[in-house]
């Protein structure tokens, strides 16, 4: 003591001369001595001579306390000044006692400030969390809520993206202590909270809402999130305080303190995967339509669908594993919005934006692709507003970035949309109330669409021109309020560079005459009123003027090549627009009108007299036969780009037939197009039976060698067609021009040792079994004919068939009487092939359907199917 020096001040007995050789340390460490020898300083030995002679930090006498806390600051202001890292045995030391006397009031401000003295010399994050380890072992709330009133003074001072991924730790402990008894520490975690999200926004809400949260705890959540919004701003500030050292492993330590930058904290925001969390039958429950009460069962699983978005918290994992359960989920959703119950329609649109408002920017728009069509037909066509409502609320859910992604508009979704709104005012009478809404939204995102002066590709370019035309379209509508909004858009589009005036041109063209005069008048008015000159770059964004009235056009307007044709005097019902067949499907509507009967049709295009116009010689040969390659649209590349319904999803959807029509029509004389196609949709199958008699002609003539290959070239194309008319609405006459089709189909094939590929067979087979399993009388008996002949004769690998065809309809099918149609099907694959008849899959599968099958009768073919 006295002059035995420091270490016999910290061995003597008195308070005061251990404090005195404490303090006597502290002062070295602060002298000109200490800071001339900058290549180490002596801190662990230090640390460890007075840890020994103190009961290891744990003196009761509040100044010695006092004394080591101002020891290890006075450290840490030496290694903050040296810009060097202090090692883990300090940090922890000096952590642990300044959260353990945290609650002290006469210690806590020296407590706080080595804290934050900790933070400039090692990352926040570190320190964070020995503090969180430390604080978890102390039960009095009173150094709880210290600490998480220090944390929050911490985030202010050094930024929530010094903490890197310990984000995470952080948000755990927030979230337990929001759970405890004491109201103070509750408020203080809260208040940290409510920082952190001022801060991280959406990243901060995405982490805290993947916990598994209370009711209570997530409602004082979201009530905190809602009072503290976040600030994009806040992440640009430059902040009072940094760590100054360099760390290799402490990622965000020079990141959080007046960076400047955006927060880059660096962590994995978990995602889950929605269909893993529902119910296994869930998908097959909501594609049910057997019994009376069928609809229930679908709203059974709707509402499972539901319970799983909560959870989930908008955040649904896309990764491959993932993807391809989900798109079955969006499929079978899909089906909900034509569903006979109208209640359970804007319920599926509902879920339908939901997930698409919880997946990334690439995912969203795959998925787009799939529902958007379906989506803008209900919008524009439903009888009931809230189902349009619900519709067009999806598509704006379906086309903006999550929080998570930043926001805003996605640019990929928003490009499928586009496609979609062409595509489904193609195939409109411009007619239905909820087109003005669609538009309305469409322009909502004009300023969003790609400039014309960036279009590279050739499909880019068409789709372009197809919007144009189908909004120039929508000015012959007549409704005032259609042919308002539609102008509204082709303003904006044009004013935005999305659209050139000689794509909305080129649409004008596409009109009759008498429409054309009268769009001419709105388009003469939006070139007014578009400040347009000659030297003006097509394609570039254009400046509206207002101060150019708009000019009136006079009919002398038109142009010479049409002020000359004879005005043709029509019906105001029929002033629709026409394609370039529109000749031929007048004469075709002729001859079906005429009283001979309907047979007599084909008949008159295999007699001479008939004129080689309206019926070729084949009706399926091409004019440019090196336009057809099946083989191409066999392809696995092609065949997602086209986007054709799956079994069990069925092809009834105009928009199905719309997509065919423009596959195939290249490839068909104009008179066999006429047929085909000669309405935008289908209302039953008899509407069909024209084209079934054109096919059956096919046949014949591919049955007398005279078909040069075009059948069989086309037969995938044939086959889509057929199998759109099955699943539509059923009609005694229908059915009676379909099935002696495809009998004569199968003959044929038969006669010409023809084996149907892998991706014909999925086109028919599935369909021709589900209408055979529910189909009634005689009806029933063709259709059982009919799937008797593939396996027996061979018309597709029996192997392939039962495990394929047969399998999936057995797992897949809504109709019991399928189930079980299918099962007998496997019954026969099996005599002929073996177990390879169905499969390892095939068994596992039969097996799952005997313990959920109810019907005794298929419970009875499953066993005998097993046995």
């Amino acid at each position: 003591e006295d002059d035995g020096g420091v270490m016999a001040g910290l061995k003597a007995s008195s308070w005061k001369s251990r404090k005195a050789a404490i303090s006597s340390l502290t002062d070295f460490v602060k002298s000109e001595q200490m800071k001339g020898t900058p290549e180490a300083v002596p801190s662990q030995e230090i640390l460890v001579v007075v840890k020994e002679h103190t009961n290891g930090f744990k003196e009761s006498n509040f100044n010695i306390i006092k004394a080591i806390l101002e020891l290890f600051l006075a450290l840490c202001e030496c290694y903050a000044a040296l810009k060097k890292p202090p090692g883990i045995f300090m940090v922890r030391a000096g952590v642990t006692l300044a959260v353990e006397k945290v609650a002290d009031k006469k210690l806590s401000a020296v407590c706080t400030t080595l804290l934050t003295a900790f933070c400039t010399v090692r990352a926040p994050k570190i320190i964070a969390n020995f503090a969180i380890k430390v604080i978890g072992g102390i039960k009095s709330p009173i150094p709880h809520e210290a600490l998480l009133n220090w944390c929050t003074e911490v985030m202010k001072d050094f930024g929530a993206s010094s903490l890197g991924n310990g984000v995470k730790s952080i948000v755990s402990w927030i979230l337990k202590e929001c759970e405890n008894a004491n109201v103070k520490v509750r408020k203080a975690a809260l208040g940290l909270l409510a920082e952190l999200h001022t801060q991280l926004g959406p990243v901060l809400k995405a982490l805290v809402l993947s916990n598994d949260l209370s009711s209570s705890i997530k409602g004082q959540v979201e009530s905190t999130f809602s009072a503290s919004p976040y600030d994009p701003k806040a992440s640009s500030i430059v902040r009072s305080k940094c760590c100054v050292t360099v760390e290799n492993g402490d990622e965000g330590s020079q990141k959080g303190g007046g960076g400047g930058g955006p927060p880059s904290i660096g962590i994995e925001i978990p995602k889950t995967d929605l269909v893993a969390s529902l119910p296994e039958d869930c998908v097959s429950r909501l594609r049910s339509k057997e019994g009376k009460t069928a609809w229930k069962i679908r709203k059974g699983a709707m509402d499972e669908v539901a319970d799983g978005l909560e959870k989930c918290s908008g955040l649904i994992s896309t990764a491959p594993s993932c993807m391809s359960s989900l798109v079955e989920l969006v499929r079978a959703l899909k089906g909900g919005l034509n569903d006979s119950q109208s209640n359970l329609k804007p319920v599926a649109a509902k879920l339908l934006g939901t997930i698409l408002g919880s997946v990334e920017s690439a995912p969203q728009a795959k998925l787009g692709r799939i529902v958007f069509p379906a989506l803008i037909n209900a919008a524009m066509n439903d009888n009931r507003k809230p189902m349009r409502d619900a519709a067009l609320e999806a598509l704006k859910a379906g086309t903006e970035k999550s929080e998570l992604d930043g926001g805003g508009v996605n640019t990929l979704a928003n490009d499928a949309l586009i496609s979609s709104v062409a595509s489904e005012l193609g195939e409109s009478e411009f007619k239905s109330g909820g087109i003005p809404d669609v538009l309305k939204f469409v322009t909502s995102r004009a300023d969003c669409m790609p400039k014309v002066e960036s279009l590279n590709s050739s499909k880019a370019k068409a789709l372009e021109a197809q919007f144009a035309s189908a909004i120039v379209a929508c000015l012959t509508s007549s409704k005032t309020e259609t042919r308002s909004t539609a102008e509204t858009l082709l303003k904006e589009c044009v004013s935005n560079g999305a659209m050139k005036i000689s794509s909305i041109e080129a649409g004008v063209q596409k009109l009759l005459p008498a429409q054309q005069r009268s769009v001419n008048t709105i388009v003469g008015n939006l070139k007014s009123t578009l400040d347009l000159s000659d030297t003006q770059q097509e394609g570039a964004p254009r400046k509206l003027s207002p101060s150019r009235p708009p000019r009136k056009k006079t009919r002398g307007t038109i142009p010479p090549a049409q002020s000359s044709r004879k005005p043709t005097s029509r019906p105001s019902g029929l002033a629709q627009r026409k394609d370039s067949h529109s000749s031929t499907r007048r004469s075709v509507e002729d001859k079906l009108k005429s009283p001979k009967p309907r047979q007599s049709l084909m008949a008159s295009s295999a007699s001479p007299s008939t004129s080689s116009t309206d019926f070729p010689d084949h009706p399926l040969k091409p004019s440019n036969p090196g336009l057809s390659n099946k083989d191409a649209r066999s392809s696995s590349s092609a065949r997602k780009r086209e986007n054709w319904p799956e079994y069990p999803e069925e092809p009834s959807a105009s928009a199905s037939l719309s997509l065919l029509r423009k596959q195939w029509s290249p490839l068909l004389p104009s008179s066999s197009v006429a047929i085909l196609f000669h309405a935008k949709a289908f209302q039953n199958q008899e509407d069909a039976i024209d084209g079934c008699e054109l096919l059956s002609r096919a046949v014949k003539l591919a049955n007398d060698d005279d078909d040069d290959g075009a059948l069989f070239d086309q037969l995938d194309l044939v086959f889509k067609w057929i199998a759109h008319v099955l699943c539509i609405r059923e009609t005694t006459k229908g059915l009676n021009a379909l099935i002696p089709l495809l009998q004569n189909m199968f003959a044929l094939f038969v006669q010409k040792s023809y084996q149907l590929t892998d991706y014909e067979a999925s086109l028919i087979l599935p369909y021709v079994l589900e209408k055979g399993g529910i189909a009634k009388g005689r009806f029933h008996d063709m259709f059982r004919d009919l799937l008797s002949k593939i396996s027996t004769e061979q018309l597709y690998s029996p192997q392939k068939y039962g495990a394929s065809i047969c399998v999936a309809a057995i797992e897949k099918s809504g109709y019991s009487k399928t189930r079980a149609l299918a099962t007998h099907e496997c019954q026969s694959c099996v005599n002929i092939c073996g177990l390879g008849g169905i499969g390892k899959r095939g068994i596992q599968i039969t097996a799952k359907s005997l313990s959920d099958e109810s019907i005794a009768e298929n419970r009875a073919a499953f066993l005998d199917l097993i046995e």
